[in-house]
């Protein structure tokens, strides 16, 4: 079948502009769409011809190839009217432009059939989804039967994916619009920045703050996992900056793969106003400054490199 050319068939300009382009597509495709001409096929596959023109010429790429397939037909007409001069002109234009019917025998109409339109749709993760993958429902709109209809479809995250890798949906995208195969959804994926957690690699990383009481006497405190809440024994006497591992409460990164851990890190969190109540406590628990044993051993230390330096 000969290329269409697709600016005869918007009745615009090679040169037309995006803004041109879509005002002529509209235009056409109110004029010819199948609801306001029932039972119409002429006019049904005008429709679908200009949509085919527009999903052409809409995109940069795709309209330069559009533009030196062209140029290589007119071309090849060209030549082909300077061997044959007895050819009117009539089949010369049939030739490059096209045409809704086919002239070979028996006249039918012959659909160029064109892949449907494919689709992208954005989904965002947490964390929590990436811990042993998911089943997210996405929602997007897509061209079914000449119109735009809404379509939800439940996709299966695979545990390990990472932002940018895309999830590529076979015949979920738009319809053809002459018979041909459907398009496809490729769904990309963005994992949003979490609230308390940070990735790195299978295992995931907390801040806990703690006050100073706990910290020395120990308590027990409910942490978040990826999984949901846990029970957490903070022995007594932790220092600010000690890490705890909670095993198996990481990511996994296959299927078939153990899940990596969770990393606790204490930090006793000092407040930034003190209560004359408080000062007091406080002053007085300075008397027991030689029960603090770092303290003490950097005191030791400290002492050393002075008589050293003496």
């Amino acid at each position: 079948m000969a290329k269409k050319n697709y600016y005869n068939v918007l009745n615009i300009s090679t040169n037309a502009t995006d803004d041109q382009i879509k005002k002529a597509y509209r235009a056409l495709a109110h004029k010819y769409h199948p609801d306001k001409n029932p039972n119409n096929l002429e006019a049904e596959m005008l429709f679908r011809d200009v949509s085919e023109a527009y999903d052409s010429l809409r995109d940069p790429k795709k309209r330069r190839d559009h533009d030196r397939s062209l140029q290589k037909t007119i071309n090849k007409t060209s030549k082909t009217s300077a061997k044959k001069p007895s050819e009117g002109i009539g089949e010369a234009i049939g030739d490059l432009f096209g045409d809704l019917f086919s002239s070979e025998g028996s006249g039918k109409f012959k659909p160029f059939a064109k892949r449907g339109t494919d689709l992208k749709y954005q989904l965002h993760l947490g964390l929590e989804d990436l811990a042993d993958g998911c089943e997210k429902q996405v929602t997007f709109m897509r061209q079914r039967s000449g119109k735009e209809q809404t379509a939800k479809l439940n996709v299966k995250i695979p545990p390990g994916i990472t932002t940018g890798q895309r999830m590529r949906l076979k015949g979920e995208g738009d319809e053809s619009l002459d018979g041909g195969k459907n398009g496809d959804l490729a769904v990309e994926i963005t994992i949003d920045r979490h609230l308390l957690f940070e990735k790195k690699g299978a295992d995931v990383h907390l801040d806990l703050p703690v006050t100073f009481t706990d910290a020395v006497l120990g308590a027990k405190i409910r942490i978040p996992t990826l999984r949901g809440l846990v029970e957490f024994d903070l022995p007594k006497s932790t220092p600010s900056g000690k890490t705890f591992r909670l095993k198996g409460q990481g990511f996994r990164l296959s299927k078939d793969s153990e899940p990596g851990d969770q990393f606790v890190r204490v930090l006793i969190d000092v407040p930034d106003q003190v209560g004359d109540n408080f000062r007091k406590l406080l002053e007085e628990s300075n008397a027991y400054r030689d029960q603090h044993a770092q303290i003490n051993d950097y005191s030791d230390k400290l002492a050393r490199i002075l008589k050293v330096r003496k």
